[in-house]
């Protein structure tokens, strides 16, 4: 798990990042109370988003169709498909103490997530199986709510190479075996 947030929390993506922040500062902006109520919550969205993936696949596994809204789609489509809700499962619940602790690599993580969710949609959309204009939707309010919670996570100066990720994984790992 490790690893994989401190992949997708290089600075190849915070730059990337920077590039869409300068479009989304220029958007009208939710109240500061607002910011701070959804980002405490936001852990626990994620959380619990990350569980929803990780059932659905389960169900899918079991053989239970009724809980796949995917039905009737050629096989190797479907397990693309649930390749890429497993990354951001496993990524969902890699951010989830970052969040906690209102982190930049958990803000990074959730940005990555946000971009692997547009890629499944454009797969989705080859297969015929959604429109394109629910995937800008949904590309553009998903940034948007992480643009404008930036400001509640510590995101100032520091850059979190693959490097710097895993020291605070692994601290945040210390600290839990201290409480214990």
């Amino acid at each position: 798990m490790q690893k994989l947030l401190a992949f997708f929390t290089q600075k190849s993506i915070q730059d990337l990042s920077k590039q869409f922040g300068s479009f989304f500062r220029e958007l009208p902006h939710l109240p500061k109370s607002a910011r701070k109520v959804l980002a405490d919550l936001l852990p626990y969205f994620v959380f619990v988003f990350a569980i929803i993936f990780l059932s659905t696949f389960a169900f899918a596994l079991l053989g239970l169709k009724h809980f796949v809204f995917r039905w009737g789609v050629f096989e190797p489509f479907r397990l693309l498909s649930w390749g890429i809700d497993i990354l951001i499962a496993l990524l969902f619940l890699a951010a989830f103490e970052s969040l906690r602790r209102k982190e930049a690599i958990g803000w990074y993580a959730l940005f990555s997530t946000t971009w692997l969710s547009a890629l499944k949609h454009l797969f989705e959309m080859a297969w015929g199986l959604t429109g394109w204009f629910a995937g800008l939707i949904s590309l553009f309010l998903s940034l948007y709510l992480l643009y404008e919670l930036q400001t509640e996570f510590s995101l100032g100066n520091t850059v979190a190479t693959r490097k710097t990720a895993k020291k605070t994984l692994k601290s945040s790992g210390k600290r839990k075996a201290k409480k214990k």
